[in-house]
């Protein structure tokens, strides 16, 4: 599936050049922005009902570190040394923070689709409710049979 009619992706990548270099409070400004922007762009979907009408919503939209690090015109790997260095490591960890909240939270009210962002933000549920932990096959049992000796009372006529 393609990106939706209309949609504005290709400017998060305009101008994508050389990485910018920022402080850590321009980093944050730029978290900032970049927070504002997800409210003020959210994803355009269309539902339809049984009746045939259709109607436009908005969907939210999820923050994620790859649209944050095109929307600064950063690489990753540029966030990833940041969060490396002892002076951005606070800032780093906290937009994190804010993304993985959104995230959770956008979930839990079922505006984002929960078993996306439980993936994304690496949820898992494991239970074992049939093995407790016990491997599932057995191991094989060797049985031998031995030949027993049977008396065969005969017919009496």
């Amino acid at each position: 599936m393609g990106a939706p009619k209309g949609n504005s992706y290709y400017l998060l990548a305009v101008g994508f050049k050389k990485p910018k270099s920022y402080t850590p409070q321009a980093l944050w400004k730029k978290a900032v922005e970049y927070i504002k922007w997800v409210g003020d762009n959210p994803l355009p979907s269309k539902k339809a009902f049984s009746n045939g009408k259709r109607i436009k919503e908005d969907k939210m939209r999820a923050m994620t570190l790859q649209e944050f690090c095109l929307f600064a015109h950063i690489s990753r790997e540029t966030f990833y040394r940041y969060e490396n260095q002892k002076e951005y490591s606070d800032i780093c960890a906290q937009i994190k923070d804010v993304f993985y909240t959104q995230k959770v939270q956008g979930a839990a009210a079922d505006l984002l689709n929960p078993a996306i962002i439980a993936r994304e933000v690496g949820l898992v549920d494991k239970k074992d409710i049939t093995t407790e932990g016990k491997p599932i096959t057995p191991p094989a049992l060797n049985i031998t049979v031995a030949p027993i000796d049977i008396p065969i009372a005969e017919k009496e006529e």
